[in-house]
């Protein structure tokens, strides 16, 4: 017993930094139980191998026992169980015990065929949660994913899109402007679309240049600011008809958006919404996960439009997440604060390190393109502390939310100090 809770005590210290007297009620057998489940989890052949696993089990175990294998075991240590009643009962046990604010997740991920009924099913559970949990209880928020809420393939493609906007188009066409950022002019536009061989007419390009810049730019009538960009153009846009806007009507069709993948996009809008309305009404935050980086362009323009749209008279209660292993990140932070200023909205994050650190890598050996992840830990925990300590010392607490998800004891001391100091 000794040697299992002097154990379990030294991976909490470097892990979770929790008191030693956490495990002092608990039997030997749930201190042996608990220290061999902390170093599965930290297994790399069983993560790499955890779903395929799973499956054999529930083909030959059954669903009743699979299920109640994870209960007692990984399930019991790191959720809340498998329903809302015991949801409840451990947010108000955190709360009332320890003061301990809670984040509920129920959620799907990274299903690959259209199950209507599936998805919505799973938004009517959220918002079971939002209303047996949530409602009465402002010490829980709400985390969601917005893959259980549609399918993959629809993610995909809309971030196709997404890199075909932000990457062949922006990032190959645009110039820098001295030390400003960079700026799109109409004659590069042009160009864009001839070498790609759009069929557009100038009266497209106006409308185009129209749709995304910002009602008071301060670039040129023939200019398009990073900023404005990176705000106002997407593959779908929620409660607007900004995508029957010839170019991004085209971009998108040449991307896969079937009229099949937007029907799917605005089921799947008609779904967040009903998440978010109900979040606003009851002031829930409402935390979005990050992805992996093959949709995240995706998943951004859509967070960003709820965003938008919902912050504008209240403090930001929609988080996005943003991974900090991303090479991209601290980029996309500074974007983030830049928009939301010059919309006058606050800004909601909650910054990650982030999960899905083995698959980007592979996937980017198997495809050989260059990782969109660092490739050192080192690397990822600068660049979270570099992200950390720009958006503290831009936030305003009277408009701007952030969650600081930091996994690190080092950069738990750095938010402190950064609490303390702004």
């Amino acid at each position: 017993r000794k040697k299992a809770l002097k154990s379990l005590q030294w991976f909490n210290s470097k892990s979770m930094a929790s008191k030693p007297e956490v495990f002092k009620d608990m039997t030997t057998f749930d201190l042996m139980k608990r220290g061999a489940i902390y170093k599965m989890s930290q297994s790399d052949i069983l993560l790499n191998n955890g779903e395929w696993l799973a499956k054999q089990s529930y083909q030959f175990l059954g669903k009743h026992i699979t299920n109640g294998l994870i209960e007692c075991t990984g399930g019991e240590i790191f959720t809340s169980g498998p329903t809302i009643k015991t949801l409840i009962e451990d947010v108000d046990r955190f709360y009332y015990e320890d003061g301990i604010l809670s984040g509920a997740n129920y959620v799907l991920e990274g299903c690959e065929q259209d199950d209507i009924a599936l998805f919505d099913n799973c938004t009517n559970y959220l918002l079971e949660t939002l209303d047996r949990v949530c409602k009465t209880r402002p010490y829980c928020s709400l985390a969601i994913k917005f893959t259980g809420l549609a399918h993959m393939d629809m993610f995909k493609i809309a971030n196709k899109a997404h890199f075909m906007f932000f990457y062949h188009l922006f990032k190959k066409y645009a110039t820098q402007r001295g030390n400003d950022r960079l700026v799109l002019t109409r004659d590069a536009l042009i160009e864009f679309l001839r070498r790609n061989k759009y069929h557009v007419t100038d009266a497209n390009v106006d409308e185009f240049i129209e749709i995304v810049k910002f009602k008071d730019s301060k670039y040129g009538k023939d200019e398009i600011g990073e900023l404005e960009f990176f705000s106002n153009v997407s593959s779908h846009y929620f409660r607007s008809d900004k995508h029957h806007s010839d170019i991004i009507h085209q971009v998108c069709e040449r991307s896969g958006l079937t009229p099949e993948i937007r029907e799917a996009l605005n089921r799947f809008e008609k779904r967040i919404d009903r998440i978010v309305d109900r979040a606003a009404k009851y002031g829930t935050k409402l935390f979005i996960d990050a992805e992996q980086s093959y949709i995240q362009l995706a998943l951004d323009s859509f967070a960003r439009q709820i965003q938008t749209h919902y912050h504008k008279d209240r403090r930001a209660f929609v988080l996005n997440g943003v991974q900090s292993y991303l090479k991209t990140s601290h980029d996309h932070v500074l974007l983030e604060v830049e928009r939301c200023r010059a919309l006058g909205i606050g800004f909601g994050l909650k910054l990650i390190r982030g999960a899905y650190y083995n698959e980007e890598v592979r996937l980017a050996e198997e495809k050989k393109y260059p990782s969109p992840v660092f490739e050192t830990l080192e690397g990822s925990h600068k660049s979270y502390d570099s992200n950390i300590t720009h958006l503290m010392n831009n936030l305003n607490p009277d408009t701007d939310f952030l969650l600081m998800g930091t996994h690190n004891v080092e950069s738990t001391k750095l938010a402190k100090s950064l609490i303390s100091k702004n």
